[in-house]
């Protein structure tokens, strides 16, 4: 369930970027910043070995959730998870030996307890 693209996929989204569409929209940009999070997040939780089958439940439930209340072509998907990936990718290699364990135990901890809240909550509500 790795969201990590190969270099060249990279290059291809860069040289591709759309057009921002809706420019004025804040509601559009907080929908794909909350997107870009969950992915972020997920891609977290998978470098520190924190996925489990109910995470990934719990993030897809998320981002079904947070699609279902705006049109994202998917140019724009796949731009959000390539920011998120290289984000993450970044971020691991900044904290160098040893160190990405207090960043898995902050932010990689919170990413799984975000997503099993959502699941609960979803569980909860009934949704399927």
């Amino acid at each position: 369930m790795r969201f990590h693209l190969a270099s060249g996929v990279l290059a291809l989204v860069l040289l591709a970027r759309p057009a921002a569409v809706d420019a004025g929209s804040s509601e559009r940009d907080q929908h794909w910043q909350a997107l870009q999070q969950a992915y972020y997040q997920m891609n977290v939780a998978e470098y520190c070995g924190l996925a489990t089958d109910e995470v990934g439940d719990g993030f897809r439930r998320k981002i079904r959730h947070l699609r279902q209340w705006i049109a994202l072509p998917e140019a724009v998907d796949l731009r959000l998870r390539v920011a998120a990936a290289r984000r993450v990718d970044f971020e691991y290699e900044d904290y160098g030996l040893n160190g990405y364990k207090k960043w898995c135990a902050r932010v990689g901890d919170g990413a799984v307890a975000s997503f099993l809240a959502f699941r609960e909550r979803e569980i909860a509500a009934g949704v399927p």
